[in-house]
């Protein structure tokens, strides 16, 4: 019964989505219903996938079959991060802060691995500040505490263990020029990167994230927008803002963020030569992960590391109405990579070698 139910709120993904998309595209809610979950079943692209990229509006097949899909992502991420001696789960902000929190800026304390005193210190330092879980993503299971809303200290603590909040941080404090578009999140610059089959460092389409309507994170899916930058730290595009609900509040290009009224295309971002030297040489640290979407914050005083993803998404960076060229990435992946994500050999390929490497390691 609960395969069936979650088979039916799949479906009903597309039928939501397919009534946006034939607006756009001047279609009957039907044919694009069909050419939806026809992409969908023979090449894996999501319903997000398919408003993303374009597909109401271009419908070469060639050029659709250019951008990377969500089931090419799934085959990615297998294949690219799933080593047999993995050493971190980064799933985990804990453990990234073990690995990586020589880079930060702020100051990050882990509660329960923490005396009360050091905690106490904490928080009277930084009396506002953000409290996180270690595992959850998309902008859950984290919230901004004021330390002096609570009674006592002792009341502080069962408040943490309560929300299961182990990751306690200080505000990142973001250059002014990054305020002047976004005030009210941490609007972080996600830069992607990819391992090449001789160790080198690649960087995949960067973007910049805020937040909208006053929200304190800027997560595209709790209804942040998004625009590109380019190399050299200029904004390349238009802001883009997800339809995640389907409900037509969305999936279109903004000129300006609409709570600030900054335009957003050739704005130029500080920092960014040092965001991009940072992140190369995080990714030389942690070579058995050669897929990662870093997170960096723009700081009054340089760049500051606020997470990374080994999911990291491919969606955002391959936006047809952001990108020129009309095409996506797929070819530059399996260039990078040497791994051709469609083809059923290459995974039976890296089946064998998984199920040899663990029969090795029983013997």
């Amino acid at each position: 019964m609960k395969k069936l139910a979650n088979r039916f709120a799949g479906f009903s993904t597309y039928w939501d989505s397919s009534r946006a998309e034939a607006k756009k595209a001047g279609r009957s809610r039907m044919s694009v219903l069909r050419d939806m979950l026809h992409y969908r079943f023979k090449y894996g692209f999501s319903a997000l996938d398919y408003q993303v990229f374009g597909f109401a509006h271009n419908r070469n097949k060639i050029v659709r079959l250019s951008y990377f899909s969500a089931l090419d992502w799934a085959n990615a991420n297998y294949f690219l991060n799933m080593p047999e001696d993995a050493q971190f789960d980064f799933f985990n902000k804990i453990d990234i802060y073990d690995k990586f929190g020589k880079y930060y800026q702020r100051d990050v304390i882990i509660s329960s691995r923490s005396t009360d005193e050091e905690i106490k210190a904490f928080v009277e330092k930084h009396p506002l500040h953000f409290a996180k879980q270690a595992i959850n993503y998309g902008g859950f299971g984290l919230e901004k505490i004021n330390y002096e809303n609570f009674s006592s200290f002792e009341d502080y603590k069962a408040y943490l263990v309560e929300h299961k909040y182990e990751v306690l941080e200080e505000l990142i404090k973001q250059h002014p020029d990054v305020n002047k578009l976004y005030p009210y999140s941490v609007n972080s610059l996600r830069v992607t990167t990819v391992l090449g089959l001789d160790g080198t460092v690649h960087f995949l389409p960067s973007i910049l994230r805020m937040g909208g309507d006053m929200m304190e994170i800027d997560n595209v899916s709790s209804g942040g927008v998004y625009v590109q930058v380019d190399p050299t730290g200029r904004i390349s595009s238009h802001g883009f803002k997800e339809d995640g609900e389907f409900n037509l509040d969305g999936g279109h290009l903004v000129e300006a963020h609409t709570t600030t009224g900054t335009v957003f295309l050739d704005y130029q971002l500080p920092h960014t030569k040092e965001a991009f030297e940072l992140v190369e040489k995080m990714a030389k640290e942690v070579p058995e992960y050669r897929y990662i979407g870093w997170d960096i914050a723009l700081t009054e005083d340089g760049v500051d590391m606020i997470e990374l993803n080994t999911y990291a998404s491919y969606d955002m960076i391959q936006c047809y109405y952001q990108n020129k060229s009309r095409r996506g990435n797929y070819e530059q992946m399996v260039k990078l990579t040497g791994i051709d994500y469609r083809s059923l050999t290459d995974r039976q390929k890296k089946v064998r070698t998984y199920v040899e490497k663990q029969k090795k390691g029983d013997e």
